[in-house]
C-alpha cells in the first residue's frame, strides 16, 4: 500500500494538520474529579504532539458537572477551567501539531457514581445494557439546556486555544441516543422520523457555531453502524452524513458500536480492518 500522502498537509476548514496521522479520542481518567487539565492529563498529549502526529482529537470534554461518564473526564464548561486546558493546547502546539477538542454529553451510558449523583438522562426511558441504570427520558427543558451547555463549552475551548471542534454524536451517547431508533421512543419533534431524531444533533452544531464563529472549524463524530441487533446500518448513517455537509459541518469522524454493542473485532481473530465491508476492501 503507497504510504506516502500520510506525510501530506491537508486542512480541516482553515486549519492546516501537517500530516495526515490523527489521534481519535481516547478517555485517559487523567484529569481531577472536576474535569481540569492536570500535569499528567498535558504531558500524555504532549508527548503524542512530540511524536509527530499532525492533529490530536481529545478525550470527550463533559458539557456539565453531570454529562461525564467517567470520574474524572476532561471539562471546560467553566471559564476558570481555561488556564489549564490552555496549558494543554500550547504544550501541543510547540511541537507542531494542531488540537481539537471534542465535547460531549454521556447520555445513558454513565451511571450516577461518576456524574455528581444525578439519574442519568436520554432520549427515552430505558436501562443501558452496559451500565444497567435506568435512564429518564429528559425534558424538552433540559434538551435546551444542554444544547446552551455544548455551546458554551466551545466557546471556552477556542477561549483555551484548541484549533477546532468536535461534536461527538457516537458510540450511544447523548446525541446518538437521539439519532438512534433503537434509543430513541419519544413522540414529540425530537423522536420518530429521521428529521426529528436529527434535531439535537442539528441544535447542537448551530449552538457551537453561534459560539465559536464561521472560521472556526468544527467536525461531527457518529458511529456509521451501532452493530446492536436492531441498530442503525450504512444507509441511513449515508442520510446523516449528507445533512451534516448540507449544514456546512467541516470534516466528519465515523466510528462503530454503542456500549453494549456485540463485538466484530476481538482481536484475536478479527480480520485486518474488521469494520470495512468485503466489497469496499476489494473494490479498494
Amino acid at each position: 500500500m503507497k504510504i506516502s500522502c500520510m506525510a501530506k498537509p491537508f486542512y480541516i476548514g482553515n486549519v492546516q494538520i501537517r500530516n495526515r496521522f490523527a489521534v481519535t479520542a481516547m478517555v485517559t481518567n487523567m484529569c481531577d474529579a472536576d474535569g481540569y487539565a492536570t500535569e499528567q492529563y498535558i504531558r500524555y498529549h504532549e508527548a503524542k504532539a512530540k511524536g509527530g502526529c499532525g492533529l490530536i482529537i481529545t478525550e470527550d470534554y463533559a458539557v456539565n458537572a453531570n454529562a461525564g461518564g467517567y470520574a474524572r473526564v476532561a471539562r471546560i464548561y467553566k471559564e476558570d477551567m481555561i488556564p489549564g486546558h490552555r496549558k494543554l493546547t500550547e504544550a501541543v502546539h510547540r511541537h507542531g501539531a494542531k488540537i481539537f477538542c471534542q465535547i460531549y454529553h454521556a447520555g445513558r451510558q454513565t451511571n450516577s457514581g461518576v456524574n455528581g449523583g444525578v439519574p442519568t438522562r436520554s432520549a427515552s426511558a430505558q436501562a443501558c445494557p452496559w451500565n444497567r441504570q435506568m435512564t429518564e427520558e429528559m425534558s424538552k427543558e433540559e434538551i435546551k439546556s444542554v444544547v446552551k451547555d455544548f455551546g458554551i463549552t466551545a466557546r471556552n475551548a477556542r477561549a483555551a486555544g484548541f484549533d477546532g471542534i468536535e461534536i461527538h454524536a457516537g458510540n450511544g451517547y447523548l446525541i446518538a441516543g437521539f439519532l438512534s431508533f433503537t434509543q430513541n421512543k419519544r413522540t414529540d419533534e425530537y423522536g420518530g422520523p429521521f428529521n426529528n431524531r436529527m434535531r439535537i444533533l442539528k441544535e447542537v452544531y448551530e449552538e457551537v457555531r453561534r459560539n465559536v464563529g464561521e472560521d472556526f472549524p468544527v467536525m461531527v463524530r457518529f458511529s456509521a453502524e451501532e452493530h446492536t441487533y436492531d441498530g442503525r446500518t450504512l444507509p441511513e448513517s449515508r442520510m446523516i452524513a449528507a445533512e451534516l455537509e448540507r449544514w456546512g459541518v467541516n470534516a466528519i469522524n465515523c466510528s462503530n458500536g454503542i456500549y453494549g454493542s456485540y463485538n466484530l473485532a476481538q482481536v484475536s481473530v478479527a480480520p485486518p480492518g474488521p469494520r470495512l465491508d468485503q466489497r469496499q476492501r476489494q473494490s479498494h
